[in-house]
């Protein structure tokens, strides 16, 4: 697959504050191996759900392997621990569009910087189950970034705060949100929301997935390294 994409729109992300939040994603780390692991490697070791539990996946974000996204990459330069793969090019995807003032729903925010940079496009809102991190994780990040992020796990939040773009990374978007009436774009992981690959993603954990956007009244407009974009086709979907 082709982009529309040349190296001088990585230039934006120079201007990003991503030195600081990177420092601070490295100190999380340390604190869990050290404050939580260490501490409690002669008890129970957190698991899925416990307040203070974090999936290997977020030791490395960008180093997660997309397979046959083999043609989807992003400049070496630009990879680090703050950003997955995908939300790389959600952010992309809002420099180059210009977007400005709108309300940004990070589905399964995890501890993400992608939170960081919204302010850059508009008003932030982060959600997270908190299954495969724990809230006492989050709530770490977010003391030591020192950042005015929001990040919930209830519904009736995210529907008060009528995001306008919902960003989804590594995961897919649960029936409810579809139902959100606010939504006029989804930046949707190419493997999980997407559910672009036949086995992998979306399709190994549920071979008969049918919660792409596609499925649920949005047809996809455009598509950058592991992102498809997604626009409202039926606003009563």
């Amino acid at each position: 697959m082709s982009y529309e994409i040349d190296l001088s729109d990585y230039d934006f992300f120079k201007i990003l504050p991503r030195v600081k939040t990177i420092e601070v994603y490295k100190k999380l780390l340390y604190y869990y191996e050290n404050e939580i692991i260490k501490k409690t490697k002669k008890q129970k070791l957190p698991e899925k759900g416990d307040d203070n539990y974090l999936n290997p996946y977020f030791k490395n974000p960008p180093a997660y392997k997309h397979y046959n996204l083999a043609n989807d990459i992003h400049p070496k330069e630009i990879l680090d621990v703050d950003l997955s793969l995908p939300s790389i090019s959600s952010l992309l995807w809002l420099s180059k569009n210009k977007i400005e003032d709108k309300r940004i729903l990070d589905y399964g925010c995890g501890i993400s910087g992608f939170l960081v940079y919204i302010n850059n496009f508009g008003y932030g809102l982060g959600y997270d189950n908190c299954e495969q991190i724990g809230y006492k994780i989050i709530d770490k990040f977010l003391e030591l970034v020192d950042n005015k992020i929001q990040i919930v796990k209830d519904k009736k939040t995210v529907f008060e705060f009528s995001p306008q773009i919902i960003s989804v990374h590594g995961i897919w978007l649960e029936d409810w949100v579809y139902q959100i009436p606010s939504i006029e774009y989804i930046l949707s992981d190419r493997l999980y929301c997407s559910g672009a690959i036949p086995g992998e993603g979306a399709n190994f954990f549920n071979k008969d997935f049918k919660n792409s956007p596609s499925d649920k009244g949005f047809k996809k407009i455009s598509s950058l390294p592991f992102l498809d974009i997604f626009k409202r086709i039926n606003p009563n979907g």
